[in-house]
């Protein structure tokens, strides 16, 4: 089994083999970098329910599992955990001619999206997705693999990154053109070589501050020399670094001690440097961006901006990643230790989010991801494959989850779905990482196997809505609109209070037709026509009430109201039928979409004599 740093050091490899690439396509770069935030993508949404972790338990887990076959490719399907959208978006045949093992992404901390588009980055060549078209195959990134480390929050379809190829250079590529942009080369300031980080080089929210790990050319003293700096994209200046002195490598995998990465936190005050001695009692030295020589061991220390060193948060080397409180404002850094931990950066004081006891042990969860930085607060992580005989016994066992920082309420969104009798292989591993507004969790899955050389196909939990539970949308296109005013209450005309609105068919109209523009495809979970009839006008079909115990036969009338009824949607080209319709025997029918639409159509007949009223509900 191959560790991170040896599969970041084959990957790369396998990117310059293939390398298409010239100096000539290099444009320099007439950038001013967007220094805002990301903005929270507008939509509606419903998070898990939250509950404590000392209420963890997942007794039936066995029987739930069992019952879930693996998705074909984009299929959604229903995750019996907490009925989140779950769906593949990957797959090893046609549209994607790769050769992988790993469908999917390549760390919990490396972005996903950028914009609507989805990167598989840790598959090579490196697909592309569009999301806006329910996760439909784009292009694979061509001479942009080169830049193929960070996709952007700040500006869609720009993916950061770093290359070798012509000396240790920092950029862009522009995937929707497919150019590359080269923002700063190194070799001048007398680097031979670079890394992102380690492979986790996390940026600033801002994507203005990054880190590197440089390597300076050969010495007498130290002929090993590697640096770790901190870099401003917007001024293009080397603020500080923490330059190391060794006779040998310390950025080899197979030696002691070594730097194993560093990463910037979210708002860029403080750079994060992780040195692995693998327990023993090793250290690394060289002058910190303040000339002071430091003697740094094993764990987790942290510099600021300038790299002036501030102190050593652990001397622990376990995943985690940059996260925040709840404020947005105090930046911390959370880590598989004792549990779960989270850092304060500013004076080092540690929050344990998850205590590690003998009934809530946490220390074998996979990975940390800290990715979701417009919704600050929380953590995102997933569990570990069993193979040592007890980590079915744990409350986190195989679970996509996120955890509030400060209170450790959890947040289930599915089963994990991969290995569970053995280790399996790392690139197997789920890797989850959110979206910048936490409600989507992309992860990598083998489906249960226990096969070590199945292939890690990419999936998504995804929780956003059209509309929240209750939330009707659009109006009637058949009916009497001058009746139905906009979210206004009148004798003739029903809304939910700030809901939204009814459409109905008066005496005398046989057929009623209510459509939802959705703006753009949409993919819903559940659609749910909530009926009304004209003697529940205005009682059970007004307010929280319009549930309620008559049904839609209502106050003891045994005619059904609706005749017949139709759900279509619209899949880009024309009306597809969503579900076969009839006559109606509950108050709500309820159907599951099987593709994406960008409008919703509900048609039903009803009695000349009688009003039949509905809701529409989307999400």
């Amino acid at each position: 089994m191959i560790t991170k740093k040896q599969f970041y050091i084959i990957f790369s490899i396998c990117l310059l083999v293939a390398l298409g690439f010239t100096v000539s396509k290099i444009k320099k770069p007439k950038v001013s970098l967007n220094t805002s935030e990301a903005a929270t993508e507008p939509s509606t949404y419903s998070f898990p329910t939250p509950f404590p972790y000392t209420v963890w338990q997942d007794a039936d887990y066995a029987t739930k599992i069992a019952v879930v076959p693996e998705p074909q490719y984009l299929q959604k399907i229903t995750d019996p955990l907490s009925g989140s959208n779950l769906t593949k978006i990957s797959t090893n045949i046609a549209p994607f001619t790769l050769n992988s093992q790993r469908y999917a992404n390549s760390y919990s901390k490396g972005t996903v999206e950028t914009g609507n588009y989805v990167i598989l980055n840790g598959s090579y060549p490196i697909p592309i997705l569009d999301r806006s078209k329910n996760y439909a195959f784009v292009k694979y990134l061509e001479r942009g693999i080169t830049y193929g480390d960070y996709p952007s929050q700040v500006t869609a379809g720009r993916i950061w990154g770093v290359r070798n190829a012509f000396g240790p250079e920092f950029g862009y590529v522009d995937i929707v053109n497919d150019q590359a942009t080269l923002v700063r080369s190194f070799r001048l300031d007398g680097y031979s070589e670079i890394s992102f980080g380690g492979g986790e080089g996390t940026p600033s929210n801002n994507e203005r501050y990054f880190t590197f790990i440089l390597r300076r050319g050969s010495t007498t003293a130290y002929p090993n020399t590697w640096d770790v700096i901190s870099y401003d994209a917007v001024q293009n200046r080397i603020l500080g670094k923490w330059e190391t002195r060794s006779t040998f490598n310390l950025f080899d995998n197979t030696t002691l001690p070594r730097i194993d990465h560093s990463q910037v936190s979210q708002l860029g005050n403080y750079i994060l440097v992780s040195v692995y001695a693998d327990g023993q009692q090793l250290s690394i030295t060289g002058p910190d961006g303040g000339g002071t020589l430091r003697t740094l061991g094993e764990g987790m220390h942290i510099f600021n901006r300038n790299m002036v060193w501030q102190r050593q948060l652990n001397n622990i080397v376990n995943h985690g990643d940059m996260t925040r409180l709840a404020d947005g404002r105090t930046e911390t850094f959370t880590q598989l230790v004792n549990g779960l931990t989270t850092y304060i950066l500013s004076s080092g004081a540690a929050i344990n989010t998850i205590p590690n006891s003998p009934t809530d042990y946490l220390g074998w969860t996979g990975h940390v991801s800290g990715r979701n930085i417009n919704r600050p607060g929380y953590a995102y992580l997933s569990s570990t494959p069993s193979g040592n005989g007890y980590d079915s016994n744990r409350p986190a066992y195989n679970k996509i989850w996120s955890v509030e920082l400060q209170t450790g309420q959890v947040e289930e969104w599915s089963y994990a779905h991969h290995n569970e009798s053995v280790a399996g292989s790392y690139n197997q591993s789920p890797f989850p990482v959110p979206s910048a507004d936490g409600t989507r969790v992309y992860f990598g899955a083998a489906w249960h196997s226990t096969d070590t050389t199945t292939p890690a196909f990419l999936y998504v939990v995804d929780r956003t809505s059209v509309s929240k539970p209750n939330l009707a949308l659009g109006k009637p296109v058949n009916g009497d609109t001058n009746l139905c005013p906009a979210k206004q209450y009148t004798p003739n005309c029903l809304t939910d209070g700030d809901y939204g609105f009814y459409g109905q068919a008066y005496p005398g109209s046989s057929r009623l037709s209510y459509e939802v523009d959705l703006q753009s495809p949409k993919i819903l979970s559940v659609i749910n026509v909530v009926l009304c009839k004209s003697t529940d006008l205005p009682g059970n079909c007004y307010g929280y009430n319009y549930k309620g115990p008559d049904g839609i036969f209502g106050n003891a009338d045994d005619t059904p109201y609706i005749s017949n009824w139709k759900l279509e949607g619209w899949n880009g080209t024309a009306w597809q039928s969503i579900s076969s319709g009839g006559v109606p025997n509950t108050k709500i029918i309820t159907a599951v979409p099987t593709f994406s639409m960008s409008k919703i159509k509900f048609t039903a007949g009803s009695p000349a004599n009688l009003i039949g009223a509905y809701e529409l509900e989307a999400y």
